[in-house]
């Protein structure tokens, strides 16, 4: 099971990876096309996006990795009634999106959003709608038609991102996602008909309590766990300025890599550990959360360390230096991946400890506000992503601690230390030779640069990783000639 789960989080996480990478080439471009404050508008509209997309889904999106694995003849149905709950809150989130837009756009200290309020609020709904099919094919174990889809929609949101802010600037973004997303929501409906068979009569609506609960008690923690994650934002651009927000944005807009490799991680095991919760066996239960930490740290862990340590040039050489100022936040909202990979959240979603998670994200929220407060009023930028990290810190300590009274583990066992303090020397040990690098070279351009450091980071970290057989050719899923050249490189010899 573990070599199934490696192989479809490959091939998951290079699709992802394939999307990160457009995702850079875009601010990358627009950093310097757009004056500060227009970037900072910019990053403003992309924040409503990703926020309320975030909230609104209620905990129905994800309740697809729960009901499709327990009630696998009742797909359609589970489906549906998604899709019905979806609708209905996007409809009230349009309704008052637009009633108190005047409010919004105050507090945002952007009255140009004014003059696109009601086409975005219908990006939003359509963004929410169109991205269920890639969950559901994920759970259906059809990773690479989800992959597919997922890196082709992500190209064309470039193309229309970066021609749409070239030829209108923010306003004609907003339109061009808008057609992009409701393409791809009407081709998700019409395969959803053919392939799952959706019908409003056959939903049962009056009969969906169990579903609603579940959703509603995931999706609640989940609200108060995503605004902990973005309020901070909020409170920035209202307290600090479009021009301080652009850098604040710049300094937190690499989180998202860490969904490409742990969430790909998560998305593929969660089902699993839903199958093995079923009959009861904790024991497997609990190798497979250790599985996917250490699956995690083995990644996360050297990014943390590299990144961490060439902020500076990372930053500066992406996004210029007028974003120097971004880099202390940077380097403090890694300690994001951390924490992540730690898969806090999986085993109480597994075993529908869902109300649990409500009460430790609201928590979680309040202790948020009032630190990032504190903390702008102190430190600035600084003292509002230090509030996000203090805050996280202690959610996910909160939840490990339940994990272990789940799966009756004990302390000592609990997590696995000794990997994780093994891939944190290896990982300070293969930052010696890009270091050297940095010292021994010239000042020529900083993309060549750039480039050596991770590349030389990547190559040493790979070879004494193996060395340590933390790895093999042979676990990758790839072509068996893209094995056997590695096996060169990479002996294992086990």
């Amino acid at each position: 099971m573990s070599e199934e789960i490696s192989k479809q989080s490959f091939i998951l996480m290079l699709g992802r990876g394939i999307c990160f990478l457009v995702n850079i080439i875009t601010p990358l471009f627009l950093v310097r096309y757009f004056t500060t404050l227009e970037y900072g508008e910019y990053r403003q509209m992309i924040l409503i996006l990703t926020s309320f997309s975030a909230l609104l889904p209620l905990g129905f999106i994800n309740s697809i990795f729960y009901f499709f694995p327990n009630y696998p003849d009742q797909k359609g149905v589970f489906l549906t009634r998604t899709i019905i709950f979806l609708l209905l809150t996007t409809v009230i989130f349009i309704f008052v999106f637009v009633v108190y837009n005047k409010p919004i756009t105050t507090f945002m200290k952007n009255e140009q959003m004014l003059n696109y309020y009601l086409p975005l609020a219908l990006t939003v709904t359509m963004f929410i709608l169109s991205i269920i099919i890639e969950t559901v094919l994920v759970v259906d174990n059809n990773v690479k038609l989800s992959t597919q889809i997922m890196t082709y929609t992500q190209i064309l949101r470039m193309a229309i991102i970066i021609g749409c802010g070239i030829w209108g600037g923010v306003r004609y973004i907003v339109y061009g996602l808008l057609f992009l997303f409701t393409l791809k929501t009407i081709g998700s409906f019409i395969y959803f008909r053919f392939k799952y068979h959706i019908s409003i009569f056959s939903a049962h609506i009056f009969k969906s309590y169990e579903h609603v609960r579940y959703s509603l008690l995931l999706g609640l923690g989940g609200i108060f766990t995503s605004l902990a994650e973005i309020v901070d934002k909020y409170i920035v651009s209202n307290m600090l300025g479009l021009n301080v927000f652009a850098a604040y944005s710049v300094g937190c807009y690499e989180l998202p890599f860490i969904a490409i490799v742990f969430g790909s991680i998560a998305d593929i095991a969660l089902p699993k550990v839903v199958s093995l919760k079923q009959i009861n066996a904790n024991d497997e239960v609990t190798r497979l959360w250790h599985y996917t930490i250490e699956s995690s740290m083995l990644i996360g862990i050297p990014m943390y360390v590299a990144f961490f340590i060439f902020a500076n040039q990372f930053i500066t050489t992406l996004f210029t230096n007028n974003y120097v100022s971004a880099v202390p936040v940077f380097r403090i909202a890694l300690f994001t991946v951390i924490l992540e990979a730690t898969r806090y959240g999986m085993i109480t979603r597994a075993y529908a400890r869902t109300g649990f998670m409500f009460i430790v994200a609201i928590i979680s929220l309040l202790l948020m506000i009032g630190c990032c407060y504190w903390g702008i009023n102190h430190y600035g930028m600084v003292g509002a992503i230090s509030a996000v990290i203090a805050s996280r810190f202690f959610m996910v300590t909160v939840e490990i601690i339940y994990t272990k009274f789940i799966l009756s583990v004990d302390w000592r066992k609990l997590l696995p230390f000794s990997f994780i303090t093994k891939i944190f020397f290896l990982s300070l040990l293969s930052i010696i030779p890009p270091y050297i690098f940095t010292q021994c070279m010239p000042a020529i351009n900083k993309w060549v640069i750039l480039f050596g450091i991770l590349s030389l980071y990547i190559v040493t970290y790979a070879i004494i990783t193996n060395i340590y057989k933390l790895w093999t050719p042979g676990q990758l899923p790839l072509p068996l000639k893209a094995k056997y050249v590695l096996g060169l490189i990479f002996p294992y010899k086990g």
